[in-house]
């Protein structure tokens, strides 16, 4: 088996990347490179998470260029699977856009419930998965 696993085609990996509990957001801030940890949706294909004000949203909204990356082992097969997005993040406005989005996202890791909420535009999607070494 090749060492770089197998590519997922896009529908698999945003599949993948929809089952994760938690991902990372990639960011730059005032130059500098940030990774958080969010809850997250997958929603019709762009991806959503809560937060509250400060650095994360600062990156969002000066440098809306983002990745966004999930990973996990599937408990049936034992594979291990990554999926990266690559897109464009902003925070969603309008009070319907907000109503429709909210009741469907999860809680955040620490329980409250942050005032904002994002989305990241998938531009590039890009997966794979590892089987487990055979004995």
């Amino acid at each position: 088996m090749d060492a770089r696993g197998v590519p997922l085609d896009d529908k698999t990996a945003m599949a993948w990347l929809a089952s994760a509990d938690v991902g990372r957001l990639a960011v730059v801030v005032r130059g500098h490179p940030f990774i958080f940890p969010v809850n997250h949706r997958v929603i019709d294909g762009v991806v959503f998470f809560r937060t509250d004000d400060g650095v994360k949203l600062d990156g969002v909204l000066t440098s809306p260029s983002v990745a966004f990356e999930a990973d996990g082992i599937d408990p049936d097969t034992g594979e291990a699977w990554s999926v990266i997005v690559a897109g464009k993040a902003q925070a969603v406005a309008g009070a319907d856009r907000l109503a429709e989005i909210e009741p469907l996202l999860p809680s955040t890791i620490t329980g409250a419930e942050p005032p904002f909420v994002v989305e990241i535009r998938p531009n590039e999607i890009s997966g794979r998965t590892h089987r487990p070494p055979s004995n």
